[in-house]
């Protein structure tokens, strides 16, 4: 009996070394679970903080490029009106330039007229250098006021003209500019069947051949040259 309670004394101590290596491996192993669960811990908060502050930043990129479309918005809405503006102003000053183009018209054919009646009057005067002076001078005079009249629509005329060509450039900018966004609206087609873009052109074109009509069918300066002759004939 006294061996066996000696091998049971044994056999508990054996158990008891086991039990204490159990615990400890336990112990360790915990230790190393906590450690790695603060390591997990401490990274999630890492990333939340990340996560948070691009989260602020895309928040701010947003809020400003809202304000940037905003304005933008705003500056297309303002330079449409400007352009619709200026196109109004470029009509008005059209068509005081139409206006000011057939009086000048008008004046230089009466100017023509005029000149080629006192042409007649002198020609059929049969002025010789012992006929009266005074009727001869006085001649001369009115033609040398009409030269100097037709001088200065001519002067006119030419300033008219630059103006106007710089109100077509100005235009052709314009109508680029506004066109560009609009592409698909050039040529189109409108209820009648007719080409809105072509129709416009052709409304214009009559006043561009009203320039050259009036420099070179009336012809300013052969009206002036014209004069000149007769007043040394």
């Amino acid at each position: 009996s006294r061996a066996y309670s000696l091998g049971l004394e044994d056999e508990r101590g054996d158990l008891l070394d086991r039990l204490a290596g159990l615990q400890a491996r336990m112990d360790a192993r915990s230790e190393r679970h906590m450690a790695d669960l603060d390591k997990v811990k401490t990274l999630n908060l890492a990333q939340k903080a990340d996560a948070d502050a691009k989260e602020e930043t895309h928040r701010i990129e947003l809020a400003d490029s809202r304000r940037e479309h905003d304005t933008a918005r705003t500056q297309a809405t303002q330079a449409t009106n400007e352009v619709d503006e200026l196109r109004r102003e470029d009509e008005i000053r059209a068509a005081q330039h139409t206006s000011e183009f057939l009086n000048l018209e008008s004046r230089l054919s009466a100017a023509r007229r005029e000149i080629n009646r006192q042409k007649k009057a002198i020609s059929g005067s049969g002025m010789s250098l012992g006929d009266d002076f005074d009727e001869q001078r006085e001649l001369e005079h009115m033609l040398k006021e009409q030269r100097s009249e037709n001088a200065t629509m001519s002067s006119t005329l030419t300033q008219l003209r630059l103006e106007l060509l710089r109100s077509n450039q100005a235009r052709g900018v314009e109508a680029a500019v506004t066109e560009q966004p609009q592409s698909g609206d050039v040529g189109r087609v409108g209820k009648a069947g007719k080409d809105h873009t072509a129709s416009s052109r052709s409304r214009k074109l009559p006043l561009s051949k009203k320039l050259s009509s009036i420099s070179e069918d009336i012809g300013v300066e052969d009206v002036a040259s014209e004069a000149g002759s007769q007043i040394s004939g």
